[in-house]
């Protein structure tokens, strides 16, 4: 985005939302600058935490079937659980077709006219 993208996100973000996500605290001279400022002090903060507490963490980077496994191959021995259950791979294939097609209809939707 550039700036004044920003500027005009700044404009219609409500107020909650810019308190949540830190863009309030002044930690930089945009919203923006706030925004990245406290997502990155965040982070560290619960970097931190995982690794004074022992957390358990995900690369949430990687594809959804793989973080399913992690966490799977993590809780099953901590839940006593001799076979961890298989996904309904049905589930999550009408859930893959359900947002292709809102993204395909999103993309296919006539563009209205503004009104005068």
């Amino acid at each position: 985005m550039n700036d004044w993208e920003w500027q005009l996100l700044e404009e219609k973000t409500p107020l909650t939302a810019v308190r949540v996500s830190g863009m309030d605290l002044k930690l930089g001279d945009t919203y923006y600058e706030s925004f990245i400022e406290y997502q990155k002090r965040l982070t560290h903060t619960l970097d931190g935490m995982a690794k004074e507490f022992n957390f358990f963490t995900i690369d949430a980077n990687k594809p959804v079937e793989e973080v399913f496994e992690e966490i799977k191959a993590t809780l099953t021995p901590i839940l006593g659980i001799k076979e961890a259950p298989k996904p309904d791979t049905r589930i999550l294939q009408q859930e893959k077709g359900k947002s292709e097609g809102a993204a395909e209809a999103e993309h296919s939707a006539p563009i209205k006219a503004a009104s005068s």
